[in-house]
């Protein structure tokens, strides 16, 4: 069990120690495909994907940093691939750095 928001333990017939990332879009879940070792990265990568979804409002674990071999662009791409970016909607989209306090990197 963690504490971070969109955090659950990778699923299997036992918890193998790795974590997945996920967020509620609409009625559904989205998980991030990559399983990690620890928690930490998977609530980062939440992260990303809620200021993506939520803009300034999102809740975040963290300060919106990814974990450092994710790239911002995988994230928004995955999300993209999934239907659930709309730029008519999302106005941050093209330059979310502008709607946080801190870098995203």
């Amino acid at each position: 069990m963690t504490h971070y928001k969109g955090v659950t333990a990778s699923k299997g017939h036992h918890h193998d120690g790795k974590w997945q990332a996920q967020i509620r879009v609409g009625g559904g879940v989205l998980t991030w495909g990559p399983r990690f070792d620890n928690p930490e990265d998977a609530a980062k990568v939440y992260d990303i994907m809620a200021i993506y979804l939520k803009g300034p409002d999102a809740k975040l674990n963290f300060d919106g940093r990814p974990p450092a071999y994710i790239l911002l662009a995988d994230v928004r791409k995955f999300l993209w691939d999934k239907g659930v970016l709309d730029p008519a909607r999302q106005p941050w989209l093209d330059e979310p750095q502008q709607f946080f306090k801190s870098p995203l990197l």
